[in-house]
């Protein structure tokens, strides 16, 4: 019995070590023979002439441009002080009307709010009563000018009435100035026409930004009651780090955009420099003077983006639009011919019966291969590109509709070699 255990042990161990073998084999034998990728990365899509139409892309060739090189800066829109009016009262009012609404435009001299109060009226009837005794006083100078001349009349008497007439024409010189700050006419007051209200008028030609009053509310003095803003004049505040101030001076151009709209950009030029360093951020303070806001709509406060040229170089560009990004990567679609190497009739007669271009080409291709590049300084409309693979100024990219043709290429839904799917060639 003992021995047959032991040789069962032994049968057992032999097995063991076979099995243990083979298993090692196998695994030798796959790593020398690794299973073939299935999943590769794809990078070239065909479309047909329906969805080329569809979609509006447009062809056209990589250039070569001259491109500023830039310095980068952060900022805000901003408005000059001398277009820019906060407007308030001189003396207290009631509001008795409001002729205007935030974001109206009004014309330098428009009324916008108007007031009354007792007080206008009382320092109306100063004037008169001022203005009156002036005259008196006036003739009664002259009078007495003439009679000491003569040595009819006492010196005493005539200083005594030169005394009240200076210090009633500085009295009535006096109303005339707090009457015209009032924007309250004196020619009307010395025909005896008094008024119960006043008008607060717009000092500039702008807009209304803000209305701090409303009806029936009272206007205390030296509070605002509304801006008017001159957009027609904006500047551009930049912060720009001292590393690069060396390179910053007057007269340089700047691009500046949005950031919800980086492909519009709007040209200005540094007209002013702070002459100090901020010592928490390290950065100065630079102004530049936008050009012909009027087509675009810039507000006061607006954050933007810019880019200072400060020298041009020549680079290969293409339209902003024809560069597409995903994740930290940039690409551009070159047409090719390679992708389909055996089209069908089908394809082959959607080439043929797209219009003809003024490329030298005599059709449109309808297959694009995914190249990725690298983007420099970029100004209207144009950006600089670095193609990590081969790009001539021959070769057809597309300029607009490039992210139609990245939606086309990651759903699958292409036409492949041959007239298939993507589905269709796995």
């Amino acid at each position: 019995m003992k021995t047959f255990i032991i040789k069962l042990n032994a049968l057992l161990f032999i097995a063991a070590i076979t099995l243990v073998s083979c298993g090692e084999k196998e695994t030798n034998k796959a790593a020398e023979n690794p299973k073939p990728e299935t999943d590769s990365v794809v990078t070239a899509v065909t479309i047909t002439e329906a969805q080329f139409k569809n979609a509006g892309i447009k062809l056209g060739y990589m250039e070569t441009k001259k491109l500023p090189e830039t310095i980068k800066a952060s900022g805000y829109i901003e408005v000059p002080p001398q277009n820019f009016a906060e407007v308030s009262t001189y003396i207290g009012g009631v509001v008795k009307s409001v002729q205007v609404q935030e974001g109206d435009f009004v014309k330098k001299g428009q009324t916008v709010i108007t007031l009354e109060h007792p007080d206008f009226i009382k320092l109306q009837q100063e004037y008169i009563a001022g203005k009156n005794n002036f005259l008196f006083l006036e003739k009664e100078y002259q009078r007495q000018k003439e009679l000491f001349e003569h040595n009819a009349a006492s010196g005493k008497i005539f200083q005594e009435t030169e005394s009240k007439y200076k210090t009633e024409k500085g009295n009535v010189a006096s109303l005339e100035n707090q009457l015209s700050m009032l924007s309250i006419s004196t020619d009307d007051l010395d025909k005896g026409q008094i008024i119960r209200t006043i008008a607060l008028k717009a000092p500039i030609e702008g807009y209304i930004s803000h209305l701090n009053i409303s009806l029936g509310a009272y206007a205390e003095p030296n509070k605002e009651l509304f801006d008017v803003t001159d957009i027609g004049h904006l500047i551009v505040h930049l912060k720009i780090f001292e590393k690069d101030i060396i390179k910053v001076h007057n007269g340089q151009k700047i691009y500046i955009s949005l950031p919800n709209q980086s492909t519009q950009e709007i040209e200005g030029e540094i007209f002013t420099m702070g002459k100090s360093v901020d010592n928490e951020t390290k950065t100065i303070s630079v102004r530049a003077e936008i050009k012909d806001n009027q087509k675009h709509n810039l507000i006061p406060g607006m954050f933007v983006n810019a880019s200072i040229s400060i020298a041009d170089n020549d680079s290969k560009s293409i339209p902003v639009d024809a560069v597409i990004r995903t994740g930290q990567k940039q690409y551009v679609f070159m047409a090719t011919d390679e992708w389909c190497t055996n089209p069908n009739a089908t394809i082959k007669a959607a080439r043929e019966t797209v219009p003809k271009t003024e490329m030298s080409r005599d059709s449109i291709s309808l297959s694009y291969k995914m190249v990725e590049v690298k983007t420099t300084a970029s100004a209207n409309g144009y950006v600089g590109i670095i193609p990590l693979e081969e790009i001539s100024n021959s070769n057809i990219v597309v300029v607009k509709g490039a992210y139609f043709l990245m939606s086309q290429l990651k759903s699958g839904e292409t036409v492949g070699c041959c007239g298939e799917g993507e589905e269709a060639k796995k």
